[in-house]
């Protein structure tokens, strides 16, 4: 019996010996941040929107308004092209095509009615169009592209630290099988044409009824007043599509943030 009484105290004072001791006010501020980078984080410190001009600070997905027409792409042929050839070889860039395009040249060759129907963007570069062509097309012959639909929005900086960028998603819907391509331009855009005055990226292609993944847009927004102009290229009217913008404390902040709460 006296063995089973000492066991038992023994047990009490091991118990009373680990259990944790009351914190101190300062000792007991939680802590919270974002440890992953995929994370979507919205805090009274940092979130970004995607809205109709510079001034839109609604921190909910923006569903894109009715596209309009008037988007313009012209590159270079790379070599010369064969009568009865359906692929066209672009110098430097197939940037700013897309899918759906009417296809020009100003020269004989490109038949009227003739559209894009694929673009390869990696070397050798080339764009694949509906009709062959009818004669042979020199090197250095402009290709241009148009009757596609474009519209334009901000994605904002509504909180005051600044980013170093901002992930951006969408959700696409329409009646057909067609595309909305999200672009952003190293200068200015021309609205009206879709020309930019610098290297225009491409974010993500997304097809009808596909939601994106979440991608990186590299684009500093200062603190409180950041913006950036996007751009968004449909196949055809009547496609639309829903912006959301992310904001992840382990890839878009500058440094990682702690907040007390």
């Amino acid at each position: 019996m006296r063995i089973v009484r000492l066991a038992t105290i023994a047990a009490l004072v091991g118990a009373i010996t680990m259990a944790p001791t009351e914190l101190g006010s300062a000792e007991a501020v939680v802590t919270a941040k974002a440890t992953a980078a995929s994370m979507s984080v919205g805090t009274t410190q940092f979130a970004a929107v995607a809205g109709a001009t510079s001034a839109s600070t609604t921190a909910a997905a923006y569903l894109l308004p009715t596209f309009t027409a008037g988007c313009v792409q012209a590159r270079n042929t790379s070599g010369i092209i064969s009568s009865g050839s359906t692929t066209i070889g672009i110098a430097t860039s197939t940037t700013g095509y897309i899918v759906g395009m009417v296809v020009t040249a100003g020269v004989a060759g490109i038949q009227t009615g003739s559209k894009i129907v694929s673009i390869k963007a990696t070397a050798p570069r080339n764009i694949v169009i509906s009709l062959a062509t009818t004669a042979s097309i020199a090197n250095g012959t402009a290709i241009t592209g148009s009757g596609c639909w474009q519209q334009y929005f901000n994605v904002n900086n509504i909180k005051p630290l600044a980013l170093v960028s901002f992930g951006i998603s969408q959700a696409v819907t329409s009646s057909g099988t067609d595309t909305i391509t999200l672009q952003k331009c190293a200068g200015t855009w021309t609205e009206s044409t879709g020309v930019c005055s610098g290297a225009i990226t491409t974010i993500v292609t997304t097809t009808v009824g596909v939601t994106s993944a979440v991608f990186t847009v590299a684009t500093a927004l200062a603190a409180s007043t950041g913006t950036a102009r996007l751009r968004a290229l449909a196949t055809i009217d009547g496609i639309t599509s829903t912006i959301s913008i992310n904001v992840r404390a382990g890839t878009d902040l500058r440094a990682p943030i702690t907040s007390n709460s």
